[in-house]
């Protein structure tokens, strides 16, 4: 293999080699996203449970809607 070969092919391992790293960081900053998103979610769902309480409403019920519909369910509640 010529010089000029193997000094491509080191460029390109190298090129791999970060878009590998590129591509971990992705995946592991979008856990955190995802775990950040959840705890929100799920504190979400504990103030619509105690809102629903105090609006006479089974808390239990608009803490899963919470769970299932986000923040569409608090302003459904808030509403209505």
């Amino acid at each position: 293999m010529k010089r000029t070969g193997r000094i491509a092919v080191i460029i390109f391992a190298f090129i791999i080699w970060i878009a590998a790293l590129v591509i971990l960081q992705i995946a592991v900053d979008f856990r955190r996203f995802i775990a950040h998103v959840s705890i929100g979610i799920l504190l979400l769902a504990i103030i619509d449970a105690i809102i629903a309480k105090n609006k006479n409403k089974s808390g239990l019920l608009w803490f899963l809607l919470t769970i299932i519909l986000g923040p569409l369910a608090t302003l459904i509640l808030i509403l209505f």
